[in-house]
């Protein structure tokens, strides 16, 4: 009941209990990589959905959870924060692919992309090891 996804958005998004909540679920996360996944899909979730005024209470209670040090410290790193992605695609008429810089067109258009394992498609393994 604890773990509960909306009870811990709760407890994430609170002015007065994320930083406290925040270190004791790091403590619980701590070498156990299932909780941890969960933990961060609920970050990731509820960071996506935040109000402005709430996002600094998530933040608060997400730092000590990236801050662990175990043999998952770096899955979790990856898990938040995704890995860049190089965008490539074919243009019509041209027989050879293009990439990153080369596609942008207007200044304020994006060449990376970081996507997280978690969601989608999950990896076992880290991609920065």
């Amino acid at each position: 009941m604890l773990l509960d996804p909306i009870l811990l958005k709760i407890f994430f998004g609170s002015e007065f209990s994320s930083k406290h909540f925040g270190k004791s679920v790091a403590n619980l996360c701590k070498d156990n990589m299932k909780l941890s996944r969960k933990i961060a899909k609920v970050f990731l979730r509820t960071l996506e959905k935040a109000q402005d005024d709430q996002t600094r209470y998530y933040l608060k209670a997400l730092k000590p959870f990236l801050l662990i040090n175990d043999s998952f410290k770096l899955l979790r790193l990856e898990w938040i924060f995704g890995v860049p992605d190089l965008i490539f695609r074919k243009i019509y008429g041209e027989t050879k692919e293009r990439y990153g810089v080369e596609l942008i067109d207007r200044v304020n258009e994006e060449h990376l992309s970081y996507m997280t394992p978690i969601l989608p498609l999950a990896s076992s393994n880290a991609f920065l090891q």
